[in-house]
């Protein structure tokens, strides 16, 4: 990361923490019933949302589909326990990104998550 050269600090270290805001918000399709784990502290729960792009290529659309990795924890993860397969569930939370034993990667942190739309089997069923 670049020095500042007037300050001599980190383009980081420019924005005080409260201010910085690293968000994202995604709108996906729970495809998989998310993995949950109990932890010291609580609960966590992590699972992918099915993500569509449509984009023209020549004279036709093709579609894309991206699986984007969110991990929720606690009250959240319990919500997120809860959301059916198949079910359109928004999320809103930072992006981070980590290290691990098996490589190096990116997830939403959710700080909030919001059940769209369940399908037709779960709704009956609520």
């Amino acid at each position: 990361m670049e020095n500042n050269e007037t300050t001599g600090k980190k383009a980081h270290e420019l924005i005080p923490r409260k201010k910085q805001k690293n968000g994202a918000q995604i709108v996906g399709v729970l495809r998989r019933a998310p993995r949950i784990k109990q932890l010291q502290r609580g609960m966590m729960a992590s699972f992918a949302l099915e993500v569509p792009r449509t984009f023209p290529m020549g004279d036709d659309l093709r579609q894309e589909i991206s699986y984007v990795p969110v991990v929720a924890f606690d009250a959240l993860a319990k919500q997120a326990e809860e959301a059916a397969q198949g079910s359109v569930v928004s999320v809103t939370g930072p992006l981070k990104t980590f290290a691990g034993k098996n490589g190096s990667g990116w997830q939403v942190r959710a700080e909030s998550i919001q059940v769209v739309s369940r399908p037709a089997a779960a709704a009956a069923a609520a």
